[in-house]
C-alpha cells in the first residue's frame, strides 16, 4: 500500500479532476447529441406538418381553380390523353 504515496498528491488530484471532466464531458456530449436528435426529430415532424399543410393548401387551391376553370382542365386532360396515345 506504499505505492500510493509514491505518486505526488497533485498528480492524483489532477487525474481525478481529469476523470471527472471526462465523465461530465461525456454526459454533456450525450445530452447535446440527445437534444440534437430531439431537435432533428422535431424539425422532421414540423417539416412533415408544413408539407402536409402545403399539400392541403395546394389541394384547396387546385379545387378552387378547378371549379373556375373546369372546361380548360378537362380540355387539358383530353389533350394529354391524345398526346400519350399518339406516342
Amino acid at each position: 500500500m506504499t505505492y500510493r504515496t509514491c505518486k505526488p498528491p497533485s498528480q492524483s488530484v489532477y487525474s481525478g479532476v481529469c476523470h471527472r471532466l471526462a465523465l461530465t464531458s461525456k454526459i454533456a456530449i450525450g445530452f447535446c447529441s440527445g437534444v440534437r436528435h430531439r431537435l432533428a426529430l422535431m424539425s422532421k415532424i414540423t417539416i412533415r406538418l408544413t408539407m402536409s399543410q402545403l399539400l392541403i393548401y395546394s389541394i384547396i387551391l387546385t379545387n378552387m381553380s378547378y371549379k373556375r376553370k373546369r372546361k380548360t382542365y378537362f380540355g387539358f386532360i383530353h389533350y394529354k390523353k391524345h398526346t400519350l396515345s399518339s406516342d
